[in-house]
């Protein structure tokens, strides 16, 4: 499985650094952890893997849910003098939830299986 953090493409106009931008259209925002998280992955997929990028400014474009039904806009937050997570670290902290979620499949297949909702047939195919 692969997530991506930032869009396939740099943004930029004449003389200013160029932004890679990552987009979370969930109505909750990301928290700082989640930023930070977000910011570091975005990081190791592209500046750290592209020379050219090494003095891209990376951001996060948000959609929050305003209170009582107003518009939603756009929200804009930048990853400067942030400080981010190394790759080992983000290597173990994907792998840590990888299993937690295959854990998590584990016992919803067993669960299904023990009460007999698992929606399979005979042979072991879906629907």
């Amino acid at each position: 499985m692969s997530v991506d953090y930032c869009a396939d493409v740099v943004l930029g106009t004449p003389g200013t650094a160029p932004v890679i931008a990552g987009v979370n259209y969930r109505r909750r925002p990301y928290t700082a952890a989640g930023l930070r998280f977000a910011f570091s992955a975005m990081h190791e997929q592209s500046r750290a893997l592209d020379r050219d990028l090494h003095a891209a400014r990376l951001a996060m474009v948000q959609f929050p849910q305003p209170p009582k039904k107003r518009p939603r806009y756009a929200s804009v937050t930048f990853a400067d003098n942030l400080d981010l997570i190394d790759y080992r670290q983000l290597a173990q902290m994907a792998a840590g939830t990888n299993e937690l979620w295959d854990e998590m499949q584990e016992h919803a297949a067993e669960e299904a299986r023990r009460t007999g909702t698992d929606d399979q047939d005979w042979w072991g195919r879906g629907d």
